[in-house]
């Protein structure tokens, strides 16, 4: 039997398992708990968002989600490791609030991307031991890297980003 990274040539009873550390275990369970909360939260957001393009926003980010979920789960099951709980299918509801506003849950979807781009910037740092993992997450920050950069030019179009004062010396 001959192994490379995670990759197995010959007889599969004669496979190692593939190499995980604890630490690297948590990282992939609250990386999956994260997008499952965040699942949840766009599902919310796309029944209160009034903004077209904003639901067109908010729908390509749930799609990104969806996908980086399969896959985190794939990679759980890959593992055997315990799931956390799945938010709901789908959440509808009818939308007669007047608290939660386009700008708002712009701006919350905005911070969203900000912190998981340090989620993936911290599991990057931490997989020592798999390389095919830390492959994984770098690819997941390329991805939230373009996200953000489309939320902060679709933030400036609309008028909805803080945006500092310029400095003049």
């Amino acid at each position: 039997m001959v192994q490379f990274f995670n990759f197995h040539i010959g007889a599969a009873e004669t496979a190692t398992a593939p190499k995980l550390n604890s630490g690297e275990a948590y990282i992939i369970w609250n990386q999956l708990a994260s997008r499952y909360d965040c699942i949840e939260k766009t599902q919310i957001y796309l029944n209160l968002a009034h903004d077209p393009d904003l639901k067109v926003l908010l729908s390509k980010g749930f799609n990104i989600l969806q996908n980086q979920t399969r896959e985190l789960e794939n990679t759980m099951a890959r593992y055997e490791l315990h799931l956390p709980c799945r938010p709901p299918k789908e959440i509808n509801f009818k939308n007669n609030t007047e608290i939660f506003n386009d700008r708002l849950i712009f701006k919350d979807v905005l911070t969203g991307c900000e912190n998981f781009l340090g989620y993936h910037l911290n599991a990057i740092r931490n997989f020592y031991t798999n390389d095919v993992l830390r492959k994984m997450f770098i690819k997941f920050l390329n991805v939230e890297l373009q996200v953000f950069d489309d939320a902060c030019k679709y933030g400036k179009m609309k008028g909805w980003l803080h945006i500092p004062p310029l400095y003049n010396a």
